[in-house]
């Protein structure tokens, strides 16, 4: 049976390979966004081009995924530093009112739909230049 401390920890581990991911892939998403849409030798090679509406929106939300993500860590910050003050004596906690805590939470969530929405909006502007 895991302890509390563990689960913690795990959760502090997994939600920092989140976030790290969302970055890594949002930055690949644009990468391979302007590689189809600049073209030129090195672009891939697609039986018809890709709706360059679809490649846009999908760089757009991956755009908008680390935007989120950037919002999300100043939400913390604000968070963290409004416990601080308000703490006295060791005695330091978030309040689920605050509207940087539940900011932060609510952009946990949002920057892993708009990273996924964009994948999926990529993977179906190719998936659409063979049909």
């Amino acid at each position: 049976m895991a302890t509390e401390k563990e689960i913690l920890d795990d959760l502090k581990t997994v939600s920092a390979q989140i976030s790290t991911l969302v970055r890594t892939v949002a930055l690949s998403i644009i990468g391979f966004v302007w590689l189809l849409t600049v073209g030129g030798k090195d672009a891939p090679a697609l039986p018809k081009a890709p709706d360059k509406n679809l490649l846009i929106l999908a760089g757009l939300l991956a755009l908008l995924a680390m935007g989120a993500d950037y919002l999300q860590y100043l939400a913390g910050y604000l968070s963290s530093k409004r416990a601080y003050s308000v703490g006295s004596d060791g005695a330091y906690a978030y309040k689920k009112s605050w509207w940087s805590y539940r900011f932060r939470v609510w952009l946990f969530v949002a920057k892993q739909g708009l990273l996924i929405a964009g994948f999926i909006l990529l993977v179906y502007a190719i998936a659409r230049s063979y049909w």
